[in-house]
């Protein structure tokens, strides 16, 4: 499996339209996984393996959930 392939095809499937509506207005298409780590990790882990990791994430002071 080829990652390069594995990002392009990946990130062809993520759409603002498909967003959180909570996240709708912060996406763009150079981030087009922005918010949505949770599932694109799982889905990465699927076809590559590896071990998984939670932190906590804050933005300028606010939590924004874990990673």
């Amino acid at each position: 499996m080829d990652p390069a392939r594995t990002r392009q095809g990946a990130a062809r499937q993520l759409a603002a339209d498909i967003c959180s509506p909570d996240d709708q207005a912060d996406w763009h298409p150079d981030n087009p996984a922005g918010d949505r780590y949770d599932i694109t990790v799982l889905i990465v882990n699927d076809v590559f393996g590896g071990d998984l990791l939670a932190g906590e994430v804050h933005l300028n002071g606010n939590h924004r959930g874990f990673r």
